[in-house]
């Protein structure tokens, strides 16, 4: 058994434009799909945010654009191997779907204390062995249920507003360029954020 266990291969190859470094958008989540290569033990496997951008400082991305994030998954030999190879990758996966539990929750009318106690359930515990503690395998295996049957399966976060912040970075070990993708659910305070940097580009 491992992340997303049964999924059907597919094609990851998107024919959809990513997100630029360094852009603001409020986005409208539109699916999330896993897809594994046609040899995912060799090619490994994709999780692919779609998405509709409602609101952007990005002429290449205006209002009514779709684009994607594409989370690359290395093929791992075993689940232990999974977490060490594809960590990066995970870790953007979990903040993601937290980030869309918190607006869910919000949007249900959920207190700030109610939402922060659940979303800190599922966070990993620092310094506590992670990630082969027993506390933080448990959290991975309620991450996964609430990725596959949330995200996967009953679609609940589709149609969900976000914030989306993206980052130019180089990476470490290759120098590469890599975007950093942070999502927020305080979309009204993304709006107004996003108001104000048009202004003073404007300006």
């Amino acid at each position: 058994m491992g992340l997303f266990t049964g999924m059907a291969a597919a094609d990851g190859v998107s024919r959809d434009p990513f997100f630029n470094s360094d852009r603001m958008y409020i986005i409208r989540i539109n699916e999330h799909e896993y897809r594994a290569t046609r040899n995912p033990t060799k090619s490994g496997s994709f999780f692919n945010i779609r998405c509709t951008v409602l609101e952007s400082d990005d002429p290449k991305l205006p209002p009514g654009s779709t684009a994607i994030h594409m989370l690359t998954f290395k093929p791992a030999a075993d689940a232990a191997m999974n977490i060490k190879v594809n960590g990066p990758a995970l870790s953007n996966l979990r903040e993601h779907v937290l980030v869309c539990l918190e607006r869910k929750f919000a949007l249900g009318g959920a207190s700030e204390d109610d939402i922060r106690v659940a979303i800190n359930e599922l966070r990993p515990v620092p310094g506590d062995g992670e990630p082969n503690s027993p506390a933080n395998k448990a959290r991975a295996a309620a991450l996964e249920s609430l990725v596959e049957e949330n995200c996967l399966k009953n679609k609940e976060f589709v149609g969900i507003d976000l914030v989306l912040n993206t980052v130019g970075i180089k990476t470490q070990s290759k120098g590469m360029d890599f975007t950093v993708h942070n999502y927020s659910a305080a979309v009204d305070e993304g709006r107004k954020n996003l108001a104000k940097r048009k202004e003073d580009v404007a300006a």
